[in-house]
């Protein structure tokens, strides 16, 4: 299957995670590419204005994991921009993934996964996997790893 990771990650802890999603679905003889979305001004919680330095055209993958970070209790303005961007996600197997400081996802992750999922849904995608990895008091790169192998699973 043919993937796009399409992610924000501003202190490169999303990136991580995105990473080593690819990482995983390689290794189960998918196709990965790693989208990232930037902007080219300084960005923060509650920005409205915001103007991405591209947009990544979805079309030919057959499966998409999007990803964000946690900011102030949900997905980054960058991202959700990205969003609004698309056209159609129909016929699309999608999974999300979010990274948030705060220890535990109802404070805030579960609402980043939330906002994606409504607008993919909206675009007609098949959500089939969610995971959100939490920075504080957890170990980071073990919950990266379980989190990658719970979604390249449900890629097959």
């Amino acid at each position: 299957m043919n993937i796009g990771i399409v992610f924000h990650s501003q202190t490169g802890h999303t990136f991580a995670f995105a990473r080593s999603i690819a990482s995983v679905l390689r290794t189960k003889n998918h196709t990965v590419e790693l989208l990232p979305i930037s902007t080219k001004h300084k960005t923060h919680p509650g920005m409205r204005d915001v103007k991405l330095d591209s947009i990544p055209n979805l079309t030919a993958f057959d499966g998409i994991c999007f990803g964000s970070p946690t900011w102030a209790f949900a997905a980054t303005p960058i991202f959700m921009t990205f969003m609004n961007t698309l056209s159609t996600l129909a016929n699309k197997k999608c999974a999300i993934f979010a990274t948030m400081g705060f220890p535990h996802p109802s404070l805030g992750g579960s609402r980043a996964i939330s906002q994606i999922n409504q607008r993919i849904i909206s675009l007609e995608g098949t959500v089939i996997a969610t995971e959100v990895v939490p920075l504080l008091f957890h170990n980071f790169n073990k919950c990266t790893k379980i989190g990658a192998q719970r979604i390249a699973e449900a890629f097959q």
